[in-house]
């Protein structure tokens, strides 16, 4: 969708925001944890957890991305608990988000509050972190920040394709799990790096060369 609308009108993707009220909340709790890298901020608005049930740890997905939550706390369609819970997945992977809970509202939008929420969210640009942590939540949900990890043949419990980067002017280390092989985009299209890169892989030298697309193939006997 994203992709037709660029095609169609001028847009700043450093200005994307996404948000949504109602099971439009939930949604947006599901795609900011399974495509971080495209939002400059998040707003969820009366939204539950049913797409995406905290307790997975793609909390850190968001760790770089600035995130409202706001809720009635008088809400008997979508209970304020379930606010709260995403704080707790946020807060454990390292983000702190704005919490908006609205004493004794129910199930609805509260008069400018639509208003308020675009001006909070538009101080915000997206940022390209330095450093990231990425887990594939499926096969379909598997690429991020100009990665995109392969969804092995057998998948081992609790061990879900992942990668650890981390960006230090033209070196990239990268740490990847559960998965047989990865593709970086290093130039303009992921990392937006220019010129010669280093690559190394779960410690070891992987690549130098030009900042291009390349695939790796993982050794699964490294950590």
């Amino acid at each position: 969708s994203l992709d037709d609308c660029r095609r169609r009108v001028l847009t700043d993707e450093n200005r994307t925001y996404l948000t949504g009220f109602s099971m439009g909340g939930g949604g947006t709790w599901a795609l900011g944890l399974t495509r971080p890298d495209l939002w400059a901020a998040l707003a969820i608005c009366a939204g539950g957890t049913w797409y995406m049930p905290p307790g997975s740890g793609l909390g850190a997905h968001l760790a770089n991305t600035p995130v409202i939550i706001w809720h009635g706390d008088s809400d008997g369609a979508v209970p304020v608990t379930e606010a709260y819970a995403m704080q707790r997945e946020l807060q454990a992977g390292g983000n702190e988000p704005e919490m908006l809970i609205v004493p004794g509202l129910g199930h609805q939008i509260a008069p400018g509050v639509v208003e308020d929420i675009a001006q909070r969210l538009l101080q915000h640009r997206r940022q390209k972190p330095s450093a990231f942590s990425y887990s594939a939540a499926s096969r379909l949900h598997r690429s991020a920040y100009g990665i995109t990890m392969d969804w092995p043949s057998v998948v081992t419990p609790g061990l879900l394709p992942r990668v650890d980067v981390k960006i230090s002017g033209q070196q990239v280390d990268v740490q990847a799990t559960g998965t047989p092989k990865i593709r970086m985009a290093l130039g303009v299209d992921g990392f937006g790096l220019a010129g010669d890169v280093n690559v190394s892989l779960n410690g070891k030298p992987a690549y130098k060369g030009p900042a291009e697309t390349v695939t790796f193939t993982v050794d699964q006997k490294d950590p």
